[in-house]
């Protein structure tokens, strides 16, 4: 699986949203005052599978994202702004893409799981699931209850993998690290699964660890960076579009200050532009300079054919090449004049 998300990455990283958790922030927010404003249209937009498939309303396929997860008082308020705080936090350590994969596949998995039960809930309780002709029964036990909320308790159960030992404060009281907090929340619902008895919670809930398990867990050499690699990313991203507009000027270190060549005893002799990685990190990784940048930039075999050509400064190239035209006519002239 590992190899199958690196191709997606390679064909399709330039499509990925960035800013992904602050438009899921305006998305609820803009649910909410629907709520208020007018609830007469909230059934609208619920995951309704008999009237996608016999009213033709296929909208109804997308607008449940817009359901508000929870009911609004001051702790969701609380729980959202954790939710900002780590989604922006995922993404900036895995990249745009590969949350892009997260958040997507757990909507996905949450529309398989109310598929699952359109079918499976009334031959569980054929008593209470009579279809009608005017509504279809998963109007009772999927529709009201698809919603993104599954997503987020997803969202913190990575969270708590990828930083295991952050510490936050408990109740703004008790510092505690994640990887416990993750633990025990992980514990509960694993609980819960057996304990309480809901078929729509469960499959939901399966839907919910799927998600952690394939993509995160199965995944782990995709999805997972150390803090130390997060960084080097980010530095090499930002030197990189500095370098595009022509602002970026190499550090003065022991040793060459170009991009890729030896830094000094001791340090990496090969640097890859835009992953950062380096002949340290994995003995195997093989480099290369390539030939359509202006400049020695070095790219490892992932990246060599897979990355943005850095290309100088069209603006200056065009102002230095009318500037040698004006020299030349001025020279000319002044020869005939001579």
């Amino acid at each position: 699986m590992y190899n199958f998300l690196i191709k997606l990455e390679r064909k399709f990283a330039r499509y990925s949203i960035r800013n992904l958790t602050n438009i899921m922030m305006v998305i609820y927010a803009i649910s909410y005052i629907i709520e208020i404003a007018t609830p007469e249209l909230m059934p609208y937009l619920y995951f309704n599978l008999y009237d996608i498939i016999y009213h033709y309303q296929f909208w109804r396929i997308i607008s449940w994202v817009l359901l508000p997860p929870e009911a609004l008082d001051i702790f969701i308020i609380f729980m959202f702004l954790f939710y900002w705080h780590a989604g922006n936090s995922l993404e900036r350590s895995w990249g745009a893409f590969r949350y892009n994969v997260f958040i997507f596949s757990g909507i996905i998995f949450m529309m398989i799981g109310a598929i699952l039960l359109y079918f499976i809930a009334p031959h569980v309780y054929p008593e209470i699931f009579e279809v009608s002709k005017e509504y279809g029964y998963e109007v009772i036990y999927t529709s009201h209850h698809v919603s993104t909320s599954y997503v987020n308790f997803s969202l913190f159960l990575a969270y708590a993998i990828t930083y295991p030992e952050l510490e936050i404060y408990f109740m703004m009281l008790i510092p505690i690290k994640m990887k416990y907090i993750g633990f025990a929340y992980g514990t509960y619902i694993l609980y819960s699964l057996f304990k309480v008895d809901d078929l729509m919670y469960r499959v939901y809930t399966v839907m919910t660890l799927l998600n952690v398990i394939l993509l995160v867990v199965v995944s782990r050499r995709f999805f997972l960076t150390t803090p130390e690699e997060s960084r080097r990313r980010y530095v090499f991203k930002k030197e990189i579009r500095e370098g595009m507009k022509g602002k970026y000027k190499p550090k003065k270190v022991d040793g060459s200050n170009v991009v890729g060549l030896s830094t000094g005893k001791g340090l990496a002799r090969h640097r890859c532009v835009v992953c950062g990685r380096t002949e340290l990190d994995d003995p195997n990784l093989e480099f290369r300079f390539c030939s359509q940048c202006d400049g020695e930039y070095e790219y490892c075999m992932e990246h060599l054919h897979n990355h943005v050509h850095i290309k100088k400064n069209p603006v200056a190239s065009s102002e230095e090449g009318d500037s040698k035209e004006t020299k030349t006519a001025e020279s000319s002239q002044s020869d005939n004049n001579s």
